[in-house]
């Protein structure tokens, strides 16, 4: 990757990675299928919250092909 280009994201540390996992977690209001990221602009920064699942994600079409792919790249398959 051009050092330029990665220099010029906002990466999450690895600590704040972890944050939205985590309140998902230990939420007594998290219900399965739900998607906790960043609260911020773009949901790329910010506090942990509720966030938006792109619809392409619940694309089943989309979920197989992108399955096979990874199957077929890793060498590694599941029942």
């Amino acid at each position: 990757m051009d050092k330029e280009l990665l220099n010029s994201l906002e990466l999450l540390t690895a600590k704040e990675g972890a944050q939205p996992t985590l309140a998902a977690s230990f939420s007594p209001d998290a219900i399965s299928g739900q998607y906790w990221g960043p609260d911020g602009p773009n949901e790329a920064s910010g506090k942990p919250a509720l966030a938006q699942i792109d619809p392409a994600a619940l694309d089943e079409a989309v979920n197989v092909k992108l399955w096979d792919w990874a199957e077929q790249t890793t060498g590694v398959s599941f029942p």
